[in-house]
């Protein structure tokens, strides 16, 4: 392996790691008092193991918070907001990491009070879109199984037990549900098929890019979904200029896209490291372990795919890990590939149970049958691992 490749891979785990944020940061939480403020919901709620969350921004100063309140009433995305509490603003990993998403502080548990709405934007749309998505797969399947299906298709926690995450964190598959280049590769595949079809590559491409961009606000620009989103938009362009496009290269641009606007996300953004640590990894490990497994192989669900890039993506987040989180699951390796042969087929059927139900709940039973098998036989494997 280039010996820069390792050097980057060190560098980016121990820059994350060393905190080198909490000198920027207060050392302890500071709080504050807000009363009869107005404020607007400018984040999608979801709710998580019975806690909902959102992000407000305050009508006069700007400023930004994460709330966290009960489920009911609810909230969405434009409301318009009174509120009194108390905002506490926090230091080093945690605030750094805030920053990183542009808060300024949280408010847990405040009185608000929903005083209008403001007008519909693209960005409610798309949100309303979503949340439609994630009720359609509710009416047909179980509560854990219909959180996982929209997990891994749009992303989130929205609607997990608090039994099912803790058992997806001790078993390391909570990546599941963080979408990545494969949920990105779907989409651009598939748009760009249908979009030949009409159209010429220059104007298929751009259409992709387009619906790219919008996917990515409806799953609320994670950092990987963005990493991911951007990857593919580096990459083509570089068609378009018949340009040959280079991994180590289109990975520095992505970096480097979403570091100037926001350069916290290097040192607090765990999921920003861990995707690009994954991703490192996999192109720079998985040809030499893949070489070991004899990953070209056919195997029973393709395990020797599955085992070379899972083996690879651990070994570069190892460090990282191991310092943020202080432990490491040691069935990781093999919870991932007994899963990861269930998740194209259960993507899939997901898309299909969903646009279904919204038209008819009785017809998706069908698809939702196949679908409940699937998510089933997964959360069975996580929660023994786990």
């Amino acid at each position: 392996m280039p010996r820069q490749t390792i050097f980057f891979i060190v560098c980016l785990s121990l820059i994350g790691t060393l905190g080198l944020g909490s000198i920027l940061t207060l050392p302890r939480p500071a709080t504050a008092e807000i009363r009869n403020a107005d404020a607007r919901v400018v984040s999608n709620p979801q709710t998580v193991a019975g806690t909902t969350q959102f992000i407000i921004r305050l009508s006069g100063s700007g400023a930004r918070y994460l709330v966290k309140t009960r489920p009911y009433p609810a909230f969405r995305y434009g409301d318009i907001l009174t509120v009194t509490g108390t905002v506490t603003a926090y230091g080093g990993t945690y605030g750094g990491y805030l920053k990183s998403r542009r808060v300024a502080g949280v408010a847990a548990y405040p009185d608000m009070r929903r005083t209008g709405a403001a007008p519909p934007t693209l960005k409610d749309l798309l949100y309303r879109m979503r949340n439609a998505f994630g009720d359609a797969l509710a009416r047909v399947l179980p509560m854990d199984e219909a959180a996982l299906a929209n997990g891994i298709t749009l992303g989130g926690y929205g609607g997990f037990s608090s039994s099912l995450l803790q058992a997806m964190q001790r078993s390391g598959t909570t990546h599941l549900v963080a979408l990545s280049g494969y949920n990105v590769a779907i989409v651009c595949s598939i748009v760009i098929g249908l979009c030949t079809l009409f159209l010429k590559k220059r104007a298929a491409l751009v259409t992709a890019l387009t619906v790219l961009a919008l996917f990515v606000v409806m799953t609320g620009a994670e950092s990987s979904v963005v990493r991911a989103a951007l990857m593919g938009g580096v990459a083509a362009l570089a068609g378009l200029s018949a340009r040959k496009s280079e991994a180590k290269n289109v990975i520095a641009a992505t970096a480097l896209l979403m570091l100037v606007p926001n350069p916290y996300l290097l040192c607090f953004d765990t999921g920003f490291q861990l995707s690009f640590l994954a991703l490192i990894g996999i192109i720079c490990l998985r040809p030499h372990i893949g070489k070991l497994l004899h990953a070209g192989r056919k195997g029973f669900l393709s395990w020797r795919e599955n085992l070379a890039t899972t083996a690879a993506a651990q070994c570069a987040v190892l460090p990282l890990i191991l310092i943020r989180f202080s432990a490491f699951p040691v069935t990781a390796l093999l919870t991932n590939v007994a899963v990861l042969s269930f998740i194209p087929a259960a993507m899939l059927l997901s898309f299909i149970t969903a646009l279904t139900a919204l038209a008819s709940p009785a017809l998706a039973l069908i698809p939702g049958f196949v679908l409940h098998l699937i998510l089933s036989a997964v959360i069975a494997i996580i929660r023994l691992f786990g």
